[in-house]
């Protein structure tokens, strides 16, 4: 577990340094690539592409090949870190309003209901029980959850590994286990709570060998094996291939996220180790 606690406290870290940096006009791309700096000289490796997703957007945008989008003030911005040590994994999130205080109140939803959740994250629970937790406390606000994104188990080089927790009782009764690692992550929005796949996608992973290079598949599955990266971490050679191997399904790709009725949507993410006493080792 000293792996799981190292890669926390270096993702909680980065999260926060990527919190302090945003301001008005600042440039995504630069946000990103400081907090990527920061992870790794802390000593830890990227657990996927750092995501910055803003306002109506949910999750899995990050900065592009070029980005010139800048941080507005009113923006809602949403910080994803993902960090590994030795293959085992932090993911934590945080939600800052920059300049203004308007959704003060949404933002303190999934602060509100990770803390609910958290509580929850002993040996025996089920998994509908967290799920009416979070629910519980971003309703009890006057928001909806994000109902179909989701916490999930962590488990060594894999990101999404067994259980998936809920933002809302959806009366799964698998039941937590001692030890068990997991990413309790709630959504919460003035929308309607569904995001769907939209604009281009930044975020890939490795799928299976090219047909069209075996050679710069099995380069890229060498560098990120299982884990998500980013087309920014890419050489020349390999972004030539990449549109060939993304449509012979060589590379998965992971579409931006946004709320389908337009409504803003804040997060707030933990890791927490399962146990009587849950640990978070994100803090």
């Amino acid at each position: 577990m000293k792996d799981y606690e190292k890669a926390g406290m270096i993702a909680s870290r980065a999260r926060d340094f990527g919190i302090s940096l945003l301001k008005k006009d600042i440039l995504i791309r630069e946000v990103v690539e400081e907090i990527e700096h920061k992870i790794k000289v802390l000593g830890g490796e990227m657990g996927f592409p750092v995501n910055i997703s803003i306002n109506s957007m949910a999750a899995h945008d990050t900065a592009d090949i070029g980005d010139d989008r800048r941080i507005s003030e009113g923006d809602v911005v949403k910080i994803d870190v993902g960090v590994h040590i030795n293959g085992f994994i932090a993911d934590t999130a945080k939600t800052k309003e920059v300049g203004t205080n308007q959704y003060k109140k949404l933002i303190e939803a999934t602060e509100n209901a990770l803390d609910a959740a958290i509580k929850l994250a002993k040996p025996g629970t089920m998994m509908w029980e967290i799920g009416q937790a979070i629910e519980d406390e971003i309703t009890s606000l006057g928001f909806n959850p994000v109902r179909n994104l989701s916490g999930h188990e962590l488990d060594k080089f894999d990101l999404h590994a067994g259980v998936t927790i809920p933002n809302y009782n959806n009366n799964d009764k698998t039941k937590l286990k001692e030890g068990q690692v997991i990413a309790i992550e709630p959504f919460a929005t003035d929308g309607v709570g569904i995001v769907f796949d939209s604009g281009k996608p930044k975020i890939l992973k490795f799928q299976k060998p090219s047909r069209v290079s075996r050679t710069i598949s099995n380069q890229i599955k060498k560098k990120y094996g299982s884990l998500p990266f980013s087309k920014t971490w890419l050489e020349k050679t390999e972004l030539f291939y990449l549109n060939s191997m993304i449509k012979e399904g060589s590379i998965r790709v992971y579409y931006p996220l946004m709320e389908k009725s337009g409504g803003i949507v804040t997060q707030t993410e933990h890791t927490v180790i399962v146990g009587k006493k849950p640990k978070v080792t994100t803090k």
